[in-house]
């Protein structure tokens, strides 16, 4: 009996511990682990990457909420705030805003310096085509694992990690719960209606904090950019992969109110990136 009562004083030692895990390690990677291959897991970045001209200051955004939208129409190799939508592969030239030239070759924009990511170079990269659909189709119970969400009255994508855990005291309905099947041929969760499936699940600040606490991860649809034009801020979301599509086009992980999928675009649009740390480079 003795020995029963240890053992089960350590266990409950163990899970605080594991509640009061910090949120983000000190290099900028969150908690959770998302398995993006049969034996290989990452983190992803505690935001979207931002980028600022002047000083060419690379940075992630404070809080997985951010984005920076409109501002991203003063994109230009002087100014002096910070944007957050970039052509493809632009990790050498983010300010590209050309529609014809500099994006034949992929230069991962995790090859740069964070300086709130480690601060040194090569620690972080981008996810490929394949590690994408790994997490959203790929891992055991993938379909319980996303869900669309308005959190702090902001449209945005949850992707749950492998050892996903709900809070006490909160609700969350992935997409398959509401009607959305996935489509192999398309490569996408969608579902034909006119519903906006942002509202299924609504969380206030606080809320949220407790399921990023359980190591969840948003993605703001933070809408794209068209030369110095930006637009489909609260209906698209759009993020690159290190994976070209042809001459022209590269892969993206896109969302939108009926769709999550895999698809490709031209590489001279302006869209998010959200970087990754191989789990082994972390711990």
């Amino acid at each position: 009996m003795r020995k029963f009562f240890y053992l089960l004083i350590a266990a409950l030692a163990l899970a605080a511990c594991n509640e009061n895990e910090p949120i983000v390690d000190n290099t900028g990677a969150l908690k959770g682990k998302f398995s993006v291959s049969a034996d290989k897991q990452i983190r992803f970045s505690q935001g979207n990457l931002q980028y600022r001209a002047s000083d060419q200051l690379w940075r992630f955004a404070e809080s997985q909420l951010d984005f920076l939208g409109k501002g991203n129409e003063n994109i230009s190799d002087t100014y002096d705030g910070f944007i957050d939508l970039f052509g493809w592969g632009t990790g050498e030239n983010p300010t590209n805003t050309s529609t014809t030239t500099g994006y034949g070759t992929f230069t991962d924009w995790g090859t740069n310096a964070i300086s709130n990511g480690g601060n040194h170079a090569n620690l972080w990269r981008t996810l490929t085509r394949e590690e994408w659909l790994f997490i959203l189709h790929g891992r055991p119970n993938a379909d319980k694992l996303v869900a669309l969400a308005t959190v702090n009255s902001q449209r945005g994508l949850i992707l749950l990690p492998d050892n996903w855990n709900l809070p006490k005291g909160l609700t969350l309905f992935s997409v398959t719960e509401k009607g959305f099947s996935w489509n192999s041929a398309r490569e996408n969760y969608e579902i034909n209606d006119d519903v906006n499936h942002f509202k299924e699940n609504i969380y206030t600040r606080d809320e949220w904090e407790k399921l990023e606490a359980a190591g969840a991860v948003y993605f703001p649809i933070a809408g794209g950019r068209s030369e110095t034009t930006v637009g489909e801020i609260g209906n698209e979301g759009l993020y690159w992969s290190a994976t070209s599509a042809g001459a022209q086009k590269a892969a993206l992980f896109a969302v939108s109110i009926n769709y999550v999928w895999i698809t490709d675009n031209y590489r001279f649009f302006g869209y998010s990136v959200r970087l990754v740390r191989d789990e082994k480079a972390i711990d």
